[in-house]
């Protein structure tokens, strides 16, 4: 995996990511305070935090622990971010965090590369 790598050269975002993935995303999800929001494949933590400043309380996993040991260093202590080391395809893993607990899920730039996205749903109020 090249988590280090990629978080070095991106981490701190690029004009795709700030300018043409984040901006309609915000839009898209509504963030209100007090929202619950499931960040799956969050990476290094970017998008998850960005929640986070926006008063939403974070759920975000990955499954790469190197990502998610990033996410925690770049994440202040008393932000509302929770993070998991998560196969999305586990769905034990998966609903340990608590199933149904969240208003709403994000998946940015990774649900293409999963091979099992059915679990994700699960997730989710019906």
């Amino acid at each position: 995996m090249n988590a280090r790598w990629w978080d070095d050269q991106i981490g701190d975002g690029n004009d795709f990511q700030t300018l043409l993935i984040e901006p309609p995303t915000e839009r898209l999800l509504d963030v209100p305070a007090g929202d619950t929001i499931l960040d799956a494949a969050c990476g290094a933590g970017r998008f998850a935090r960005r929640m986070a400043e926006l008063g939403a309380r974070v759920v975000a996993f990955d499954h790469s622990a190197e990502f998610i040991a990033r996410a925690r260093e770049r994440t202040s202590s008393d932000a509302a971010v929770e993070y998991h080391v998560v196969d999305a395809a586990n769905a034990e893993a998966v609903l340990s965090p608590g199933s149904k607990r969240f208003n709403k899920a994000v998946c940015t730039m990774a649900i293409m590369d999963m091979p099992e996205i059915g679990t994700l749903f699960k997730l989710l109020p019906s």
